[in-house]
């Protein structure tokens, strides 16, 4: 063993987990399937069902409708409570559309 605690022969990449032919992080008990993200986890899902409710009652009743009103429609069809500031919020998200990718 090297001063470090590090076998001899490996490499900086080894040491982090990497293969060294394609730069992919090995397995580690996560996600092994490269390409391929996480599922959501339950908040994200929440948060896109919240979205998703909003964004049809906009559809349903205006687009420039009250954002009490919007809160009631969603309550009343999807059963979710928001509040009116998030509601609001929601509504500006949708608005402004989705945000550009890195690629």
């Amino acid at each position: 063993m090297a001063d470090n605690d590090v076998p001899v022969g490996t490499t900086p990449a080894q040491e982090r987990g990497e293969e060294i032919e394609t730069g992919m992080a090995i397995a580690r008990g996560a996600n092994t399937q490269p390409g391929r993200p996480a599922p959501p986890s339950a908040a994200e899902r929440f948060e896109s069902a919240k979205t998703r409710a909003v964004g049809e009652a906009m559809a349903f009743l205006d687009d420039g409708a009250a954002p009490d009103l919007l809160a009631r429609r969603v309550k009343a069809v999807a059963g979710i409570d928001i509040p009116i500031r998030e509601v609001e919020g929601i509504r500006a998200r949708i608005r402004k559309g989705p945000a550009p990718r890195d690629w």
